[in-house]
């Protein structure tokens, strides 16, 4: 896309009918009912926007980004660049570029289903009971309760579910990247397929099982928690007949064993959710690296201008490849190669 067809970050105008002290104050009273969770909300979607599958992990994506059909990804870090510490925006959100602010706007107000809380620390060991582990994992820093738009229809059908069925809690880990789409979309985009116990969403009653799949990833570098981070989702799962687990009575054999199961039963404490309407999402539990591990965040610039200069990059890495199998071939670079060794005393 062209450069002259992308928003202007800088000198984009803000029409009057668009309500400027609406937005802004929309965005402040989100910040400010619970800043820990939209940080947590902007470091998801920040982290997706980072990412090189970044066309698959933003979704939703912000319409404001969209020209002409198409997704504006250098415009769109350009604004989320712009954003300092949600600390600091009290005071500086009116210097923003007004497609900054439009763009926290859109994340932090427009999708406000569903919600995210904080849980006090007092609570955590509760939410954390909820699935009783024999192996020691470590605590994550931070829990995050999800919880849906009171009186949807999907709602009511869950809870009609789990009144005939039950429920129990299991974790399941993904790529830090993935939780912006999980937090809208839910689970049915991370079905595994071709997998040993056949197809389906793959949780565990075994926090430490879903930790190694749970990998850290670069989020906002402003964030309160730093900007290496990593997330395991606590859900819910209905004891429908289709999830495939072992279980007790006369069920026990036919949910051991999945139908499309390459390695026979499931193990232990491994439940395998064919659908992802039989699970909910319940709660976040964040993990942040140590302060030693922190990226210091200079790479961020150097990140976007690669995004500016994908195929520059492309062409560049293309003629050096084909300027070393060159030389490679070379008598002459052979032997100027061989002197040089010979001269620093290397075996060539």
């Amino acid at each position: 896309m062209e450069a002259a067809d992308r928003p202007d970050v800088a000198a984009m105008s803000w029409c009057k009918a668009e309500g400027v002290d609406r937005l802004v104050g929309e965005v402040l009273a989100a910040v400010r009912r619970d800043v820990t969770a939209a940080d947590v909300r902007w470091s998801l979607f920040v982290a997706a926007c980072q990412s090189y599958k970044h066309d698959s992990c933003l979704r939703p994506f912000p319409p404001m980004f969209v020209v002409d059909g198409s997704k504006d990804f250098v415009a769109l870090m350009e604004a989320v660049e712009a954003v300092p510490a949600f600390a600091q925006l009290e005071t500086c959100i009116r210097s923003l570029p007004k497609i900054s602010v439009r763009l926290l706007h859109w994340l932090l107000v427009d999708l406000k289903d569903p919600s995210l809380t904080t849980v006090n620390k007092s609570e955590v060991a509760a939410v954390m009971g909820l699935v009783p582990c024999e192996l020691v994992a470590p605590p994550p820093a931070l829990v995050l309760r999800v919880e849906p738009r009171p009186g949807s229809a999907a709602g009511g059908r869950w809870t009609e579910q789990r009144q005939q069925h039950g429920s129990l809690y299991a974790f399941h880990g993904s790529r830090v990247e993935n939780f912006h789409s999980i937090l809208q979309h839910g689970l049915q985009q991370h079905l595994t397929k071709h997998a040993m116990f056949g197809q389906g969403v793959y949780l565990s009653s075994e926090l430490l099982v879903c930790l190694p799949y749970s990998r850290t990833g670069l989020g906002w570098s402003h964030s309160l928690l730093g900007n290496v981070l990593s997330v395991v989702a606590l859900c819910e799962l209905l004891d429908h007949p289709s999830v495939s687990c072992q279980t007790e009575g006369e069920e026990a054999k036919s949910r051991a064993r999945p139908d499309d199961s390459i390695a026979g039963e499931v193990p232990h404490k491994l439940y395998v959710v064919p659908n992802s309407d039989l699970l909910r999402l319940r709660y976040l539990l964040v993990y942040k690296a140590p302060s030693h591990q922190q990226l210091n965040h200079p790479s961020s610039a150097m990140t976007l201008w690669f995004r500016r200069n994908k195929m520059a990059v492309s062409l560049l890495v293309y003629a050096v490849m084909l300027a070393s199998i060159g030389l490679s071939r070379s008598n002459t670079f052979a032997r100027v190669w061989r002197q040089l060794c010979n001269y620093l005393g290397f075996r060539c």
